[in-house]
């Protein structure tokens, strides 16, 4: 169930977090290793 964005941050991070790259990196940058050691990034999908 998408909803459209309401404002230019929520347009910001959409737009962002949907080029699979960027968001990796993002949540490299921002998630605890112990949860990175659970995840293997380069199978993100965009849902």
């Amino acid at each position: 169930m998408a909803t459209e964005p309401v404002n230019l941050h929520d347009t910001f991070f959409k737009q962002y977090l949907s080029i699979r790259n960027a968001a990796a990196d993002f949540l490299r940058n921002h998630l605890p290793a112990t949860v990175l050691a659970q995840l293997d990034l380069t199978q993100l999908e965009l849902v």
